[in-house]
């Protein structure tokens, strides 16, 4: 039935031709059939259960299939509770926020697509567990979060690999400037790419002002505790630059030649390690590149 044309009630014209029937008012109807979606055809994408004061919870959707999906008489709940969405379409590749805050377009300007419900679950900021299920009950995507992955106020959690399973996903906290990425793609998503770190300027010219080095870097993991380590060319280790985590598995880092420790380096020839933990197996995936400071 998918091929009707999108997931959920999907509206559908019937018309019926009989011959020596010569009253034509009554030959055609509109029905609305039920499409059961696929499960993981929409997810949960980003949560936003720690926000600053006075600005609403929110639960962002993505649909990640390649139909049409309408919400309505779908639901989002937790545990507690939750209750039924109206009627909504989120195209394929589509976004969209729900809340239970009315005035939630304030805070989100830039969200095209925001759905205020009713009975919108309470994020616990301890933990929670958040399901979907479409109109005809079937469970469509479910996600855990806990108060690990992030202690900062007004910052929310983004899925980093939609095309992992939801119940071994990895969440980080949004490494975008405002916090969030509401109504958009995350920021913390891990791209398809070869691995490897790249330096750039390098050399680095360190004497200017604002001189400051770009780490980019893509790892085989889709979140990752991040160590940089500066060493001489004898192999000595001379300070940590970087020891953060969880992040995004691919990013970038700037650093202004001794601004993230206690050392001050000089003109010279050094060697950047970078390090990463994988958060779920622990595995470390490591790359060295050669660093040279200039005047």
């Amino acid at each position: 039935l998918a091929v009707a044309g999108q997931y959920g009630f999907y509206n559908m014209p019937i018309s019926i031709q009989a011959q020596g029937d010569y009253n034509s008012d009554n030959d055609s109807a509109n029905v609305n059939v039920s499409i059961p979606a696929e499960p993981q055809s929409l997810l949960v994408n980003e949560i936003m259960y720690l926000p600053l004061a006075g600005q609403p919870e929110w639960v962002e959707l993505a649909n990640v299939s390649n139909l049409p999906v309408n919400l309505e008489q779908w639901s989002l709940r937790d545990p507690a509770g939750g209750g039924r969405l109206t009627r909504h379409t989120v195209q394929p590749g589509g976004y969209i926020v729900v809340t239970g805050d009315t005035a939630a377009a304030v805070w989100l300007p830039q969200v095209n697509d925001l759905l205020t419900a009713d009975s919108f679950p309470a994020l616990n900021n301890s933990g929670d567990t958040l399901f979907i299920y479409d109109q005809e009950e079937q469970l469509i995507d479910q996600v855990t979060y806990t108060d690990q992955y992030s202690s900062n106020l007004g910052r929310s959690l983004e899925r980093v690999s939609p095309a992992g399973p939801s119940g071994v996903t990895v969440w980080v906290p949004s490494p975008a400037e405002p916090g969030h990425t509401a109504g958009g793609p995350n920021a913390a998503s891990l791209p398809d790419a070869d691995t490897g770190i790249e330096l750039s300027p390098n050399p680095l010219r360190i004497n200017r002002a604002r001189a400051a080095l770009s780490i980019r870097y893509t790892t085989p993991y889709p979140a990752i505790i991040v160590r940089a380590t500066i060493y001489d060319l004898a192999g000595r280790k001379l300070g940590t630059i970087y020891n953060h985590g969880p992040v995004s598995g691919a990013g970038e880092l700037t650093w202004d030649a001794g601004s993230l420790d206690d050392n001050r380096y000089r003109t010279g020839q050094y060697v950047l390690l970078f390090e990463a933990t994988d958060t779920v197996t622990g595995r470390r995936w490591r790359k060295a590149e050669r660093l040279i400071l200039v005047n």
